[in-house]
């Protein structure tokens, strides 16, 4: 329990430091830091650890600063999103991936800080279900199925995702094992994020009862846009395990995880390969790593056609047990 709680202050720690990241500088010379909400009727919203939302006349400000990315709407209407970084009083500078030098604005230019939109959240989202039969001299069946949805703000990022398999043969039971997980990005930079996810999964021919993770870390976005994306994300975390036979066990973890898709043909196929690992802190040698590897075509609509391969390795399996377990997929899907 101590490890959990040294753990979990860890993460408090990482999203505090990320979240209180704006600092406004106004006219006197105070400094007031927190976390800029919004702009509205001629006062901008700053929340604060001590003493919560606090409303400051904008005739008050001389500029501010951000460890994080803030939408400028000016009064012509145009938007500019970027950091805000260290100027001259009635000056904002915003470093954004759209200019090579940073952009100065003029502070009574600026109609709105993070304007606020009735518009919903972007949702994106998959559903794929698969499966083999075969029959005759052998009788074999496998049935897979997942789904992930993901909600992405300007900011920040929510995905929830499920899987599961079941396979048999000759009618007797041989594969039956799932998956479910929850992850919460916080973007501190056009690329970089700070993390903290939660993952559930189950195999009972691995022994396995349930394996429970929680953890939090640091992200990298390479890419994103229509063509291909890539990003890699690492951090701490902490693994309980419940197996039906061995013994229960857990531990401090360290986590990985890399997810790349790129279209080869542009709406035609894409490749797409992700991976997670898990290394136990406290004996190196064991490492959990699964990955989806895979070929998705798009049919018509939003229907999609796939081929994939999942691996899962487990250098230390309970006893009796293999450390890897393949399974072939062949499935159709609907994505949005």
């Amino acid at each position: 329990m101590k490890r959990i709680r040294l753990l979990l202050s860890a993460i408090v720690l990482l999203f505090s430091t990320t979240l209180l990241s704006d600092t406004l500088k106004l006219v006197n010379g105070d400094q007031i830091s927190g976390n800029i909400k919004s702009t509205d009727n001629d006062e901008i919203t700053i929340e604060t650890e001590y003493a919560g939302e606090l409303k400051i006349k904008w005739s008050s400000i001389a500029n501010f600063e951000s460890n994080k990315i803030v939408t400028i709407e000016l009064k012509d209407k145009s938007r500019i999103k970027g950091i805000a970084i260290p100027s001259k009083s009635g000056q904002l500078a915003l470093k954004s991936e759209q200019f090579v030098n940073p952009v100065l604005i003029d502070i009574n230019q600026i109609a709105s800080v993070n304007p606020r939109s009735n518009e919903q959240i972007p949702l994106s989202g998959r559903v794929n279900i698969g499966g083999m039969k075969q029959s005759g001299n052998t009788d074999n069946q496998t049935f897979h199925a997942d789904a992930e949805l993901v909600a992405r703000g300007p900011n920040n990022r929510t995905t929830i995702g499920v899987e599961y398999n079941q396979g048999a043969a000759d009618g007797k039971e041989n594969a039956n094992n799932g998956r479910a997980y929850l992850s919460y990005d916080h973007f501190i930079t056009d690329k970089w994020y700070a993390y903290a996810n939660t993952d559930f999964s189950k195999n009972k021919f691995q022994d396995l009862n349930f394996r429970t993770f929680a953890g939090g870390g640091l992200g990298y976005q390479f890419w994103d846009d229509d063509i291909k994306y890539l990003s890699f994300e690492a951090g701490p975390g902490f693994i309980y395990e419940d197996f039906f036979v061995a013994e229960d066990r857990d531990f401090a973890a360290g986590r990985w995880a890399l997810d790349f898709r790129y279209w080869l043909l542009e709406d035609r196929i894409q490749f797409f390969h992700n991976h997670e690992g898990l290394i136990n802190l406290e004996d190196f040698a064991d490492v959990l790593v699964r990955s989806h590897t895979g070929l998705q075509l798009p049919l018509i609509e939003n229907l999609s056609f796939t081929l994939q391969i999942d691996v899962d390795h487990d250098t230390l399996p309970a006893e009796g047990r293999k450390k890897t377990d393949f399974r072939y997929i062949v499935g159709v899907g609907y994505f949005f």
